[in-house]
């Protein structure tokens, strides 16, 4: 069955898509396959066909008449927009033109970030004086508005460029075909790589995690049924990522068969990274990597560690109840980043595939601030689930047990039905709350890295928030959490944007880290302030930055960023 959609877009555009529905019987789902058409000129309500696509058969023009849309034989330019401007509004040699006001805030702090960090230079470097600068613009974009690549041309145009991309096309095709020349160039992209790392100072403490991205098309030969982290019914592409650390800077990524397993991919991406320069690495793993055969696996294959471990085994719980009265004596405790921390160490046996035992340092550590909170919180919101199940009568073991299901969700586990038909009511569960508090906040890690003492240790898995972080920019604020394109050059090519994307937007957190911003101000709200910093060019060619609010001018003071001239 097909018909004609429509869906609106930024600016009050309304796009037409000729959708056609199926069922898919290898999952027993419905899936919707949609083909552009173009944009509906709301005046007269025709459609203007995109660039490039054949004219309407009688079936689609009887669709088209079915959902109200005329036909003329009008054309519209790529995705409706108006084509790009570059090299009428951002370069001002030839006479004659009109003012205008520049967005500057956001592209002048970037570019600095850039350029003092060497990715300008490495980009330059691997993709030439065009293509290196052009990528970096585009990335900007996706690191400032966290919006889609195609919306990427009206950003700019508000935007000084370089001279160099006077003649760069931003526009949805143009960038559609950047991505995928991208995708096919394997040397561009690990020169990228390499000189990146190399500007990186090339680091020893690599945190490596791995996300699915899920996609609605058959045609990803990279897309394959695997375990997706996203709990969704559909085919997925992974995505690894290696960041740094310390600094927690994205240094290198791959695109992987969704079905392949961590390990290999570990294994593998470890190739890669000893070919991009960096050749002693300590990965950190979180405990959902944990199992004793990825242990063995990462010892066989020579590979150094640091990884959580899950309190779920004998000989976790075992390490807990050992260490219990070591982790609540005050003489255990360092400082970690302003925060108190007890720590204690001994010894997990990981068995090998033949049948021999290796023995991996392991670190116990709480927290006792968090611990509390956590607590706290935990008995907070039982004791309010319990008070609110108090005034609800329930007629059947089986309805309260899904009122439960329905409102703790996660903490249903410590509650119990109690009483007869007619005087059932909802309890605490004391014995619960209390055995989960004994372990709460309690966090272990085994390493084969002997020379690693507890202070290293922490600051390597404290950086794990880094990567998931890094994760939700690339996946969720810059759209790519869903992959819609059949192509696999072109999936390839995106995620390089996001990856650089991603690393602009880390090297503004890290910078306002330094600057001590973050307690008082998320990165978005900085964006919003640098915003407020315009420039106007008079049409006599000269220039002149707008006043910069008190605000702004704190926040670059902060930076250590002299105010744009």
């Amino acid at each position: 069955m097909s018909y004609v959609v429509r869906q609106k877009a930024g600016g009050g555009r309304i796009y037409l898509y000729l959708a056609d529905n199926h069922h898919v019987s290898e999952i027993c789902q419905a899936r919707q396959d949609r083909k552009y058409l173009g944009v509906l000129e709301q005046e007269s309500g025709e459609l203007l066909l995109a660039l490039g696509k054949p004219e309407p058969s009688q079936e689609l023009l009887e669709l088209l008449a079915k959902a109200g849309v005329g036909y003329s034989g009008k054309r519209s330019p790529p995705r409706g927009r108006k084509p790009s401007t570059a090299g009428t509004l951002r370069i001002l040699e030839a006479e004659g033109k009109t003012a205008w006001v520049e967005e500057l805030g956001e592209a002048y702090v970037m570019c600095i970030l850039a350029r003092e960090s060497g990715l300008e230079a490495a980009l330059t470097g691997a993709l030439g004086e065009t293509d290196g600068p052009g990528v970096l613009w585009a990335a900007m974009h996706q690191a400032c508005t966290a919006e889609q690549q195609y919306l990427a041309c009206e950003w700019l145009d508000d935007r000084r460029l370089p001279k160099a991309l006077s003649e760069f096309d931003f526009s949805s095709a143009g960038l559609s075909a950047l991505s995928e020349a991208l995708g096919r160039s394997h040397t561009c992209r690990h020169r990228f790589l390499q000189n990146w790392i190399k500007a990186c100072g090339r680091p020893e403490a690599i945190i490596l995690d791995t996300t699915s991205l899920s996609t609605y098309s058959d045609n990803l030969d990279t897309a394959e049924w695997g375990h997706n982290r996203d709990e969704e019914s559909l085919p997925q592409v992974n995505f690894s990522l290696a960041i740094d650390a310390v600094e927690h800077r994205p240094l290198a990524y791959r695109v992987n068969f969704g079905s392949v397993p961590d390990v290999a991919t570990l294994q593998a991406t470890s190739v890669f990274l000893n070919e991009f320069g960096l050749s002693r690495i300590t990965y950190s793993a979180d405990k959902g990597f944990w199992s004793n055969a990825n242990a063995a696996g990462m010892i066989g294959g020579k590979l150094k560690f640091v990884m959580g471990i899950p309190q779920i085994s004998v000989q976790a719980k075992a390490l807990v109840e050992k260490h219990r009265g070591e982790l609540d004596a005050p003489k255990n405790s360092l400082l970690h980043n302003g925060h108190v921390v007890r720590h204690s160490c001994d010894k997990w046996l990981v068995k090998m595939p033949d049948d021999t035992t290796i023995e991996l340092n392991t670190f116990l550590f709480m927290e006792p601030e968090r611990v509390a909170d956590r607590i706290l919180d935990l008995e907070r919101r039982t004791l309010g689930i319990e008070h609110i199940a108090s005034k609800i009568k329930f007629k059947s073991r089986l309805s309260a047990s899904r009122w439960l299901t329905e409102n703790a969700k996660g903490l249903a586990k410590y509650f119990h039905v109690t009483g007869r038909k007619g005087k059932l009511r909802i309890n605490r569960d004391n014995n619960a709350v209390a055995k989960t508090c004994s372990v709460g906040g309690v966090s272990i890690y085994a390493t084969n890295c002997a020379k690693l003492k507890e202070d290293a240790i922490l600051s390597i898995v404290r950086g794990r928030d880094a990567v998931e972080k890094v994760f939700d920019l690339i996946k969720n604020e810059d759209g790519q959490k869903r992959l819609r394109t059949g192509n696999d050059d072109r999936v390839e090519g995106r995620m390089f944007l996001a990856f650089v994307a991603a690393i602009l937007r880390i090297l503004l957190e890290n910078r306002m880290r330094e600057a001590g911003l973050l307690k008082n101000r998320t990165v978005t709200e900085a964006l919003a302030l640098l915003r407020k910093i315009k420039k106007i060019h008079f049409e006599s060619g000269k220039c002149l930055v707008l006043d910069i609010p008190k605000r702004t001018r704190k926040l670059l003071e902060a930076m250590k960023m002299a105010l744009p001239d």
